[in-house]
């Protein structure tokens, strides 16, 4: 027997319908998240340019619509080791986050730093900041904080970066704001 195909196109706009539509949307947004911890995207490792990363993260972020600006510091030379696009996900998956709880008008800053043995992406938003205590939790799977998200972001940026040798933190700015920092293996 075939199910017939609805679509909440056909409802008429009221809130029921935009709270319909949000749940999918939630729904959708999960199912995606499930299926990229399950089974992410096979890739090999290789060097590569950690500045174009951030470059390429920041621009996917502003077409997304921001409404906080985006400041970029660092050393435009750092070269990593791993699975690049699987860094590329993580750090644009730590940037939604940070957009999401960045009041508008403020800026969220990247830094990036360069070490005898590692590189670090430093992301910090002017949000309210991470609870207190629970910083770390942020990487779990299906943790939240706000509403919006679905709770497998950060997990599954977390992941990323561990399988490729790196390192996450969390933490909160002594005057507000989250801060996240992705430590990756330097290429030699």
């Amino acid at each position: 027997m075939k199910r017939p195909q609805v679509s909440t196109e056909d409802l008429p706009e009221n809130e029921s319908t935009r709270g319909i539509r949000a749940t999918g949307d939630r729904l959708a947004r999960l199912a995606g998240g499930l299926e990229e911890w399950i089974e992410p995207t096979a890739e090999e490792s290789s060097d590569y340019s950690l500045a174009r990363v951030i470059d390429d993260c920041v621009e996917h972020i502003r077409a997304e619509g921001l409404s906080a600006s985006i400041l970029v510091e660092g050393e435009p030379d750092a070269r990593a080791v791993g699975r690049r696009s699987r860094i590329c996900r993580a750090l644009h998956l730590v940037l939604q986050n940070a957009a999401r709880h960045a009041p508008a008008g403020t800026t969220i800053q990247i830094v990036l730093q360069t070490g005898v043995e590692s590189h670090s992406i430093t992301v910090r938003d002017r949000g309210v900041g991470l609870p207190r205590g629970k910083e770390q939790l942020v990487w779990s799977p299906l943790f939240r904080r706000a509403k919006g998200g679905v709770g497998l972001g950060l997990a599954i940026a977390r992941r990323f970066v561990v399988e490729d040798g790196g390192a996450v933190h969390a933490s909160t700015a002594p005057e507000g704001g989250a801060v996240v920092v992705l430590t990756l293996p330097r290429a030699r």
